[in-house]
């Protein structure tokens, strides 16, 4: 009889992969799963060899893991290095007087981060939009404008928010409009103040930047708490802004973000506030926008601020590290813009699932109603995802898009996840969270190679806190 002796790695590894099934199983039939789902696929990219699996077809919510899909499309449509453009000029020529004869023009460019914290100092000379824009008009001793402020969002057409988005999350900051002309990240930020009687309703001090033309009505109250339970109801367009919730007792300045309604108006009326300090004098000053230039009537003639965005690799890092859902939709409908010429979500979402077929990736199984993860119309399966990693991994830029990624241990949302375990610094993962809905997926190193898994789960009876960790167990597990 002839025995075959296997060498000792490989029985090891064996038995590691079988400690992961179990790991995974074992959370699949816990009591506070069994009404709802738990999905999980590893794959080694180096053997190709599956490590450990669960219903790796089942269709379920992806929440902001789906932001590595909409990233990757992103970085391969339009590149590493593609800028989004600003343009600020004039429609006609400044006379004798310095009278600006004609209009001011804003041409938007899409730009996510525009007087983005994050990324101020890379625009010009570092200073606010509106202050740059002034320093060019004075350059050219501009002192009164007989035109208009027109700022052309042409480049994008359709609603400036995917169409399954819920009430509940329009008007609070996380589900701000992926406006053509967006600054500030389409973020406001309202003061409050509470007293110390519960159920008092608080006094709203002030809105910052100005919406102008918007109504806010507070119904916020002060109540026994330690955080933050305010919200805003609103949408793009909107005239009207409810605030509602609690927020702490006593508060002096408790801040709550909302979402620009009007990122544009907005703009306009910081810029005019600063004519008026600054004595530029506007004989029309009204503002257009979202107006198609050939029913505008008014052609920019000269350029007089070009503001270039960061390079898309460190605006796809940055989505990735801060999962921001604006600078997704963006991109989205960027894509559009690029393979249509529109800038329309729908035809973004059209496009990202020809994409996908040009990749190799089987769409039958998904369903995608935005680039951000917000939507709880998203689908996903574990099986799709993983092949998604496995044909970025392919990729020349693969390195610097996984380097994008929280990573465990270290830096945004996996910032507290493996902490002094084998996966710190070697896991790289987007984290996903909605209302019942929690997943990681990602790489992780071990041995030299790579492990591509997808870990989602919804509708269980764990807490928020309870299910973070059980995933981060068998994330660990991974690099055992």
């Amino acid at each position: 009889m002839n025995v075959k002796i296997l060498p000792l790695f490989l029985l090891i590894s064996g038995m590691l992969h079988a400690q992961l099934q179990q790991k995974v199983d074992a959370l699949a039939i816990a009591a506070e799963m069994q009404a709802g789902q738990l999905v999980f696929i590893a794959k080694d990219l180096n053997t190709g060899k599956t490590l450990a699996s669960h219903d790796t077809q089942k269709r379920i919510s992806p929440a902001s893991t789906l932001k590595i899909l909409t990233c990757y499309a992103a970085m391969d449509i339009l590149g590493a290095d593609h800028v989004f453009v600003t343009k600020v000029g004039a429609s006609g020529k400044v006379n004798a007087d310095g009278v600006l004869i004609g209009d001011l023009i804003i041409e938007a460019g899409g730009d996510p981060a525009l007087e983005s914290d994050d990324f101020m100092k890379e625009y010009g000379n570092g200073s606010p939009i509106a202050a740059q824009v002034m320093a060019s008009l004075k350059a050219r001793g501009i002192r009164s404008i007989q035109g208009n402020i027109i700022i052309d969002e042409s480049i994008y057409s359709g609603e400036d928010i995917p169409d399954e988005w819920t009430w509940q999350d329009m008007g609070n900051y996380y589900a701000a409009g992926a406006h053509a002309f967006t600054y500030k990240e389409n973020m406001f930020v309202a003061e409050l103040q509470s007293t110390e009687q519960i159920g008092a309703v608080t006094r709203l001090r002030s809105v910052k930047p100005d919406q102008a033309g918007i109504t806010f009505i507070n119904e916020v109250t002060g109540a026994a708490i330690r955080g933050d339970e305010a919200y805003f109801y609103g949408a793009p367009g909107s005239k009207v802004m409810r605030l509602h919730g609690k927020i702490p007792l006593g508060e002096q300045s408790f801040t709550v973000k909302g979402a620009m309604p009007d990122p544009a108006t907005s703009f306009k009326s910081e810029l005019s506030s600063m004519f008026e300090k600054t004595g530029i004098k506007g004989l029309g000053m009204e503002t257009e926008s979202k107006v198609a230039k050939d029913i505008m009537g008014s052609t920019m003639v000269e350029e007089y601020l070009v503001l270039e965005s960061p390079r898309l690799e460190s605006l796809i890092a940055h989505t990735l590290m801060e999962s921001d859902n604006l600078y997704a939709e963006h991109f989205l409908r960027q894509i559009s813009r690029a393979k249509k010429g529109n800038g329309s979500t729908a035809d973004g979402l059209e496009k990202l699932m020809e994409w996908c077929k040009e990749k190799g990736l089987n769409t039958g199984s998904i369903t995608v109603k935005d680039g951000s993860g917000l939507s709880r119309g998203n689908a996903v399966t574990a099986e799709f995802m993983v092949a998604l990693l496995e044909r970025l991994s392919k990729e020349t830029y693969f390195e610097a898009f996984k380097n994008g990624l929280p990573v465990a241990g270290r830096s945004g949302s996996m910032n507290r996840m493996g902490k002094g375990t084998s996966i710190e610094g070697k896991l790289w993962a987007k984290s996903g969270y909605i209302e019942g809905a929690r997943g990681y997926v990602g790489y992780v190193l071990k041995g030299g190679s790579y492990t591509a898994f997808c870990m989602l789960a919804e509708d269980y009876l764990f807490s928020p806190t309870a299910m973070r960790l059980k995933m981060e167990e068998v994330m660990v597990e991974m690099g055992e």
